[in-house]
């Protein structure tokens, strides 16, 4: 072949390439045998912030309102979330506070509701860690009556974690990092030789920026587990696994390979930004996500509003709260977000454990989760999903589109269905779909299956396949 048809070809083939890279979709087929996870698994690794030790907030006056629409217990156990992470304060350190660990007993004999606890004592905005050991010795040894039975603090107690954002550039500490590790230090060592408290993780402290580890270095060697705040907040409230890589990337310069906690991530509903309709969408789509990253825990940020905070710090919760007078320690008129109903239904329809009050034990199902041969055909790259098993043998597939539904130009938006087909390998089975409705309520349907499989319509809030082997 002569050079001049050698250039020829050449030149053809890539005006080839380049039309096919063009004009080609973004879709896939994926096929192959899929191994499920506990679908029990996956709601025991959801929770939430709660701020019960805050007096002039809702949290502290809705607690025992009489009205059940305002009740903040009532709220939280008809959620179905297991865990809240908190601060932890004994009353001979706030004495105001002597109220707060009779309610987290009441969580947790009621409900079983355990607590991740944060250890961050300051004074004069300073970490000072003279507190910790009789802090510690309260938590470990101390009790509480709840319905005539005594609830040890320490059984309630899931986690103990280091000091919240001591890296905020506003406190006054200029050797901040120096007094955070010899903190965390003092804190790991004492929790380690508590005999009661020894076996509980530790978790590390938290940043705002956590690019910081780079600077900090290792402190696998004084935590237990890694802890991130990882809100989608750059350049503008993002999608949930937008900025998920550089948290992830970021946070293995202080903890290598240790298991990752989400202490806090989530989004506020501000007039103009993220909608509550948004924040329903993603807020189900995150914990999938995170479940699926590998990530053990994660706590969405927070359970209600606290309206008397300034910007978006009076808006990340999963319940609206609006005060009834302007007394500073009012009752508040609570009404739950859409985010609240999408994440209560969600639970609601994968939970496959029921609380023991009397044992104090979660009854959860005794099996190993089974592969399952799946094929989409024509997925969309952003189309993405989580595979889930029941104790019952019942599949349920998590599909969502992992796309933005707001952005500063076109505000919240929606978007267009991916369509695919998924077959669901040999056999026969039955399938229908759970679909949120206006309201994020989950509405069944069932699907139509055709020489094994189905077609499924995919939006940008989390849909679920239910999944019935015959």
């Amino acid at each position: 072949m002569n050079k001049l048809w050698s250039k020829v070809l050449l030149s053809l083939c890539g005006m080839i390439f380049v039309f096919l890279v063009k004009h080609s979709t973004s879709t896939q087929t994926i096929a192959g045998s899929i191994t499920a996870n506990s679908a029990d698994n996956f709601v025991n690794s959801m929770g939430v912030v709660t701020h019960l030790s805050y007096t002039d907030t809702p949290y502290a006056q809705n607690w025992n309102d009489n009205n059940p629409n305002y009740n903040l217990k009532t709220l939280l156990a008809e959620l179905g979330i297991r865990h809240i992470r908190d601060r932890m304060l004994s009353p001979s350190y706030a004495s105001v506070l002597s109220y707060a660990p009779e309610r987290f007993a009441q969580l947790y004999k009621d409900l079983g509701i355990t607590l991740t606890a944060v250890i961050d004592l300051r004074e004069d905005d300073f970490l000072n860690a003279s507190p910790i050991p009789e802090e510690l010795e309260f938590w470990s040894t101390g009790s509480s009556e709840v319905n005539g039975e005594i609830i040890n603090f320490a059984d309630l107690i899931e986690a103990i974690e280091g000091p919240n954002e001591y890296d905020n550039e506003q406190l006054p500490d200029e050797n901040w990092m120096e007094t955070l590790i010899d903190y965390q230090t003092q804190l790991y060592s004492l929790v380690k030789d508590n005999e009661i408290l020894a076996e509980k993780p530790v978790l590390m402290p938290s940043l705002i920026y956590t690019a910081y580890c780079g600077k900090i270095g290792d402190l696998s060697h004084i935590s237990d587990k890694a802890n991130i705040h990882s809100y989608a907040n750059y350049p503008y409230w993002r999608f949930p696994s937008s900025t998920l890589n550089w948290y992830l990337n970021n946070i293995k310069k202080c903890s290598s390979e240790q298991p990752i906690i989400a202490t806090e991530t989530g989004y506020p509903t501000l007039p103009g930004e993220v909608s509550e309709r948004t924040e329903a969408k993603y807020l189900p789509r995150l914990f999938a996500e995170y479940f699926s990253r590998g990530i053990e825990q994660t706590f969405n940020y927070e359970f209600l509003d606290i309206p008397h905070l300034e910007g978006i710090q009076a808006h990340f919760g999963l319940i609206k709260a609006e005060p009834i007078s302007d007394d500073k320690y009012t009752s508040y008129v609570l009404t739950p977000k859409k985010s609240y109903y999408a994440l209560k239904n969600l639970i609601d329809l994968l939970n496959d454990s029921q609380w023991d009050p009397q044992s104090e034990t979660w009854s959860q199902p005794d099996f190993q989760p089974q592969a399952l041969n799946l094929e989409f055909l024509e997925k969309e790259a952003s189309t993405h999903y989580l595979l889930l098993q029941k104790g019952d043998g019942n599949y349920y597939l998590l599909l969502w589109r992992e796309i933005e539904a707001y952005n500063k130009n076109k505000g919240n938006f929606d978007n267009n269905f991916d369509k695919l087909k998924i077959k669901l390998g040999d056999g026969s089975a039955s399938a229908s779909q759970y679909s949120y409705d206006a309201n994020f309520n989950y509405i069944e349907n069932q699907l139509r299956v055709a020489n094994n499989a189905i077609n499924v319509k995919v939006t940008d809030d989390l849909t679920v396949i239910k999944i019935m082997l015959q």
